[in-house]
């Protein structure tokens, strides 16, 4: 849910590759290797140098949501 919200907010933020991050994160310029440092901080330095604009992934959007539980609670 946070990697949802900051990418719908246009918050760029960093995730391990792993888990649900994969699924979620808008960009996959996001997702660093949490167990090497190095990784972490370069990618924070690219980001102070160029911040990525970032946009909630079309799947998360409150239109496309609603849409999906109409469709599932007409066809019960």
């Amino acid at each position: 849910l946070v990697y949802a919200e900051a990418n719908a907010g246009g918050t760029p933020c960093l995730g391990h590759k792993f888990g649900a991050a994969r699924e979620i994160l808008s960009d996959s310029t996001q997702l660093v290797n949490g167990h090497n440092p190095k990784s972490i901080i370069a990618k924070l330095v690219e980001w102070r140098n160029h911040r990525p604009k970032l946009v909630a992934k079309p799947e998360f959007r409150l239109s496309r949501i609603t849409e999906d539980w109409l469709r599932l609670l007409q066809n019960t």
